[in-house]
């Protein structure tokens, strides 16, 4: 089942407290559950966030390993709806930034970044192969080419179904990662497709959550 997202629109528009709720709540330290953040964006988004986005839990495990210099860059590999740094930024001090080439979801994640009235967030609306990755510090990659080749659960129509462009994806991450400097952190949740180059040292594989969830540093 594919789940056609063609605009950027909230169909039940969010009452401004339910932001604030949401942004108290990760203040106070309280638990918030994946229902309940979810909530925030359109409906067509969050119908499909159990197979698209990954969980608070597990963003809040990644970012303790990603974030832990403040002033680190972390940078988030086709970031959709913007839920990581969005959960990220208000866990963290560190400055998270998300890199995903469909408008309608770029657009989303800007659109509550200022609802969340969040000043550390940075989207940029690109293909992962036209950026220059030296310029972060922290990688974090939740399977995002894998919609390449399967229609299951799709966010939308309009990434072609090329097992080509799927095995492409993975080499230019895989040489970009491997031109990173000495100290970098990679976290995938669920791999991002293919094998981590040489140079990387896996540090810790949490088996807690639907998918493995792996830590990474470049000697």
């Amino acid at each position: 089942m594919s789940v056609c997202i063609n605009v950027f629109e909230f169909s039940k528009p969010m009452p401004e407290n339910n932001f604030k709720k949401i942004k108290d709540k990760f203040a106070a330290g309280t638990i918030v559950s994946d229902l309940e953040f979810d909530s925030i964006y359109p409906e067509n988004v969050s119908e499909i966030s159990k197979y698209q986005w990954s969980p608070v839990e597990v963003i809040l495990e990644a970012v303790t390993f990603l974030a832990e210099d403040q002033n680190a860059k972390v940078l988030d590999i086709g970031s959709g709806c913007g839920k990581f740094c969005h959960v990220g930024a208000l866990s963290r001090k560190t400055k998270f930034y998300g890199v995903e080439e469909r408008f309608h979801l770029y657009e989303i994640a800007v659109q509550v970044s200022k609802k969340l009235k969040l000043n550390s967030n940075l989207f940029l609306h690109a293909n992962m192969k036209d950026i220059d990755w030296s310029l972060y510090d922290s990688f974090y990659l939740f399977n995002p080419f894998y919609e390449h080749i399967t229609n299951k659960n799709s966010i939308d129509e309009t990434i072609p179904k090329k097992v080509s462009q799927f095995f492409a994806y993975l080499e230019i991450v895989k040489r970009k990662l491997f031109n990173l400097k000495s100290g970098t952190k990679v976290v995938t949740y669920n791999s991002f497709g293919g094998k981590m180059p040489l140079g990387y040292k896996r540090v810790k594989l949490d088996k807690r959550f639907e998918s493995e969830l792996e830590f990474w540093i470049k000697d």
